[in-house]
């Protein structure tokens, strides 16, 4: 099943229904309706998308266990990654255009009903934001910040700095 075959076979209404139960029951209503509103015109974008991925790609759903200090529980955590088949690799679908997606395989290996699967999904491509532009713009935003060359400092310039904190 792909992403497509997951927003075409649900209701908005109930894979909101369970973002809602998970995400947002303790927010405010008037945050709710904002984030139902952004929600619904997504579904509605997502299903008329044009595909333009690779089909080495799934979308991979799996579960996680959360790092915390020593003396703290662990806790689990749905993670829903990119699956690159060719190299078995996961990567990170936040920063992907949504067109990249949409016709993609989705690997459940939690075995998730509809509802809760294509929430877990959103949630995750939303992370950054309700459109691609802001999609994008972060995107951009994080490879400036790689590309950005270090800016050397000497030990007396550092340590005026430090001094001026005071």
């Amino acid at each position: 099943m792909t992403l497509r075959d997951l927003i075409k076979s649900t209701s908005y209404k109930g894979v909101f229904n369970s973002i809602y139960k998970k995400f947002y029951k303790s927010k405010p209503d008037e945050e709710v309706a904002k984030y139902a509103l952004a929600y619904s015109d997504l579904y509605k974008k997502l299903e008329n998308l044009n595909f333009s991925g690779d089909d080495s790609l799934k979308i991979y759903i799996t579960e996680k266990e959360e790092i915390v200090l020593d003396d703290e529980e662990p806790s689990k955590f749905i993670d829903v990654c990119l699956l690159c088949t060719k190299s078995d690799e996961l990567f990170s679908i936040d920063l992907i255009g949504w067109s990249k997606l949409i016709d993609l395989e989705v690997l459940d290996t939690l075995n998730l009903n509809k509802y809760d699967l294509l929430a877990n999904i959103l949630w995750e491509i939303t992370f950054y934001g309700f459109t691609e532009t802001e999609i994008k713009k972060q995107r951009k935003l994080l490879e400036d910040s790689i590309n950005e060359k270090p800016h050397p400092i000497s030990f007396d310039n550092f340590m005026k700095s430090i001094s001026s904190l005071k």
